[in-house]
């Protein structure tokens, strides 16, 4: 694995969206910099990477700068990304480091990890030949972003990773931050079973929770609310259906 020099097409992109987006909130996104591996080793695939990284991160730094996260963006989410040819390499990397338990299968539709300020993840071919889900590079770039916000999350909590709340509420954050599931409705049967952790709830139900919350909250108010005692039973009367 080669390590390569750290982007400078995002820089460039970022500075566009700081020009034509950002002045109105005030605050303007300080450069990425972070690396970039890819194994194995090509320009192209080095290329595509690039590319796909670009597009998550302009997604995640206009989700933060319109909902008054810029500082948390700007203090960094991600200081390394690998990239892997293959699902089984990726599977494989994950078992072998201890980012996933070595004795339990990674599942078939999870191709990006992040943890650490680190971001692992499948490229986007065997991705989508893996994950029937991801049926185009809009979807792809979107589970990338989607692992960007949980740096985001993390780094809006300096840290505390311990303080993001339920799985229900980090993984809806990062769902409804990444754009996924746009159109996914959510009724009151559904959003009751998701904050009682029953098992049919997904991630789609996850993200339509968290957008309901969001109708009548602030992310940075259920992110504060999230950090206390109570949550779950607070989000069962927060809404109205």
């Amino acid at each position: 694995m080669n390590a390569f020099k750290p982007m400078l097409g995002l820089t460039v992109l970022l500075a566009a969206l700081a020009a034509c987006a950002l002045p109105v909130l005030g605050a303007k996104p300080a450069p990425v910099k972070w690396t970039l591996l890819v194994s194995p080793p090509s320009p192209a695939a080095e290329q595509a990477a690039r590319a796909s990284m670009d597009d998550a991160e302009l997604l995640i730094a206009s989700f933060a700068f319109s909902h008054d996260f810029g500082n948390a963006y700007s203090r960094g989410i991600a200081h390394e990304v690998q990239v892997f040819a293959t699902k089984a390499e990726f599977d494989r990397f994950l078992q072998v480091t201890g980012e996933w338990p070595a004795q339990t299968p990674v599942p078939e539709n999870v191709v990006s990890v992040f943890n650490n300020g680190r971001l692992l993840a499948t490229a986007e071919a065997d991705a989508r030949r893996t994950n029937p889900a991801i049926d185009s590079h809009d979807a792809y770039v979107r589970i990338l972003a989607h692992e960007l916000v949980h740096g985001l999350h993390v780094a809006i909590l300096r840290g505390d990773k311990s303080a993001m709340g339920p799985r229900w509420f980090f993984e809806g954050f990062a769902v409804a931050a990444a754009g996924q599931f746009d159109g996914q409705a959510i009724s009151q049967a559904d959003y009751r079973a998701v904050i009682a952790g029953l098992p049919k709830a997904d991630y789609r139900l996850f993200g339509a929770v968290v957008r309901k919350l969001a109708q009548t909250h602030s992310y940075a108010y259920l992110i504060e609310r999230a950090r206390k005692p109570g949550f779950d039973e607070w989000a069962l009367g927060a809404v109205k259906f």
